[in-house]
């Protein structure tokens, strides 16, 4: 995260999505450590408030936040996801 901070410009814009620890599959398939995870491919889940707390030490504001379910649907696939708009 402090290379993706340099990254961004002053007032600008960092938007991520991903799957986090509280999604249904987290801790299934094989183990890769640091949250990562083998099932049909290799997925990496993010503690959420683990991240936010790196991101505001390193100065990020946030924008917006929320980490829930029905935000990315697919099939019978509803993972739990975390949305998050950050601001330098």
């Amino acid at each position: 995260m402090p290379n993706v901070y340099a990254g961004v410009n002053d007032g600008g814009l960092f938007c991520i999505e991903v799957r986090t620890t509280k999604d249904p599959i987290f801790g299934k398939g094989e183990n890769c450590g640091d949250n990562t995870f083998i099932t049909d491919h290799r997925r990496r889940f993010i503690d959420s408030q683990v991240f936010i707390k790196q991101c505001l030490a390193l100065g990020f504001k946030i924008l917006y936040f929320t980490e829930e379910n029905n935000l990315s649907v697919h099939k019978n696939d509803n993972p739990v996801l975390m949305r998050l708009i950050l601001q330098k």
